[in-house]
């Protein structure tokens, strides 16, 4: 991972908001892609603990959202679903 991408990310990855999860999840496809397994288990136990926090694996029904918004939750659970498969 560049340098100047992963200080980026670095820059972020402790606020609790749908963007960072997604960017988490973007790092740990490009850390399979590099074969870099150390990170990659680094930003998997974040993206899962920040999923957790945000309530991804409840039934969306029970959060007063938008369509869009209820969507997006929704695909960026199953891509973290199939990214740590």
């Amino acid at each position: 991972m560049s340098t100047q991408w992963q200080a980026a990310l670095e820059g972020f990855m402790m606020d609790n908001d749908m963007a960072t999860l997604q960017c988490l999840v973007l790092a740990q496809i490009h850390c399979l892609l590099k074969a870099d397994y150390s990170k990659l288990l680094k930003y998997k136990g974040l993206a899962i603990g920040l999923s957790q926090r945000l309530g991804l694996h409840q039934s969306q029904k029970r959060f007063a959202l938008g369509a869009l918004t209820s969507e997006t939750r929704k695909k960026v659970f199953w891509s973290l679903y199939t990214v740590d498969w």
